[in-house]
């Protein structure tokens, strides 16, 4: 969790993680066992419910690092 260890540090510092800080943070969770659709060996079947919760998420979090790199590199050119 060290990834989530300095995001969580900069915002208590009063500064906002850089982009950097934020997709690795994206990564990290989206690597984890946490949502993963499939069984996992640690972890048992997801319910239907389960398995649509879990893409859904994956899918949020791909769309908001998308989003945030887009916007970012938008503002750069500017």
């Amino acid at each position: 969790m060290d990834k989530t260890t300095s995001v969580v540090a900069a915002l208590k510092a009063g500064k906002q993680a850089s982009q950097l800080q934020i997709d690795a943070w994206i990564d990290k969770l989206l690597q984890s066992e946490l949502i993963q659709v499939e069984e996992t060996a640690s972890a048992g079947e997801l319910s239907q419910n389960g398995k649509k919760l879990a893409r859904d998420l994956r899918g949020l979090l791909e769309a908001y690092k998308n989003y945030l790199s887009h916007k970012n590199s938008t503002v750069l050119a500017l």
